[in-house]
């Protein structure tokens, strides 16, 4: 039968970081663990993951602090587990600006003789996932600078000690950013640079050409059916590990196959992987910068309108939220609405299907 991150747990969770050291399977721990809402519970100067566990599964308003179901499973299993619980967690740092489109927060893990910085990737608002399709036409992002000032941070708090960096989703993205335009004295320190599914980059990015640099320490970790990972340029080689689900659904780490205590491999991404990475960049092709952040400030605008900061809240009032975002489009000049139109032909072409002529787009028309 097939293991996940739990039975990892259960095959670790007794060895501590004294007999071995970090593994590829622990870094998934920590860029679980980052996504919880810890901020309230937090000191500058670092607490161990055993007591933040405590304080946020004893808290009142505990559901609130998860994304999904699952962290609060892995906070329970971390509590008691000799390998985490006595790791101190520190240096939390959060920047938000929905009027920036900046969502960034990361933490500094000690573990053993170094430390691993883990960046959140993208939480549950729709600025988070705005700056994420930021990405596609603007060289560099917010949360990109933020990541880098961190490390420098992290390094200059912690010297003298090997680095670990650690993301998934956009904060594998970040990982990747930050390696590549450290500083020689920084990028020394660095022994490893994990991206856990996470977009690539534009050509244009300061990052992208300085990836080489750091080519022997990244480690990027992808489903067989991934889909943010294969967002945007990639030259750097990738490790394909099964997943319990399908396509979208396998970004979630929670889902990640084991074969007893490591990872799961396989030995090339699915067909459907392949196929929504030509789509895309074929899409992506026939659209300038400018009508790719045209339309993605358009639709942002949309969400916004509902007045939803988060994409569940927009799904949990879907009608109310739909009808106030379809009377913003209807307030937008015709050019706008013509821009919106446009780049849903063309996904539509690319992909076989008629968007623009969907039931849902003639609601947001009012006919």
């Amino acid at each position: 039968m097939d293991s996940t991150i739990f039975d990892y747990l259960r095959w670790r969770g007794d060895i501590s970081f004294d007999v071995l050291d970090l593994t590829d399977e622990d870094q998934l721990v920590f860029s679980c663990l980052v996504y919880i809402d810890f901020a309230p519970f937090m000191t500058k100067d670092g607490d161990s993951i055993g007591s933040l566990a405590t304080r946020v599964l004893s808290s009142p308003d505990r559901k609130s602090r998860f994304r999904v179901a699952d962290d609060e499973e892995l906070l329970s299993r971390l509590r008691n587990s000799r390998r985490f619980a006595d790791l101190v967690v520190c240096d939390p740092e959060s920047h938000f600006d929905k009027d920036s489109s900046r969502q960034f927060f990361a933490f500094t893990v000690i573990a053993g003789n170094e430390i691993v910085v883990v960046y959140r990737g993208t939480d549950a608002t729709i600025t988070g996932w705005k700056e994420d399709f930021d990405m596609t036409f603007s060289p560099m992002v917010p949360a990109q600078k933020d990541a880098l000032q961190y490390l420098e941070s992290a390094a200059a708090r912690h010297p003298d000690v090997p680095i670990v960096l650690s993301g998934h989703s956009k904060g594998g993205n970040l990982a990747l950013f930050a390696a590549a335009m450290a500083g020689d004295g920084i990028e020394k320190r660095i022994r490893k640079i994990y991206n856990n599914d996470g977009p690539g980059f534009m050509k244009e990015n300061p990052a992208y050409s300085r990836l080489s640099r750091i080519r022997d320490k990244a480690v990027t970790l992808q489903p067989t059916s991934s889909v943010i990972g294969m967002l945007m340029e990639h030259p750097l080689p990738c490790r394909i590990v099964e997943s319990s689900t399908v396509f979208i659904l396998q970004h979630d780490i929670y889902t990640w196959k084991f074969d007893g205590p490591r990872l799961k491999e396989h030995d090339k991404p699915g067909k459907d992987s392949l196929f929504f990475d030509r789509v895309t960049d074929s899409w992506l092709e026939k659209l300038t910068i400018e009508e790719r952040k045209k339309f993605i400030t358009l639709v942002s605008g949309l969400l916004y309108a509902s007045g939803a900061e988060k994409l569940r809240d927009y799904r949990k009032n879907f009608l109310s939220s739909f009808m106030e975002s379809a009377k913003y489009y209807r307030s937008l000049d015709p050019e706008e609405r013509k821009i919106i139109r446009s780049v849903l032909r063309t996904m539509g072409a690319t992909t076989g299907k008629e968007l623009v002529e969907s039931e849902i787009f003639q609601l947001l028309e009012g006919k």
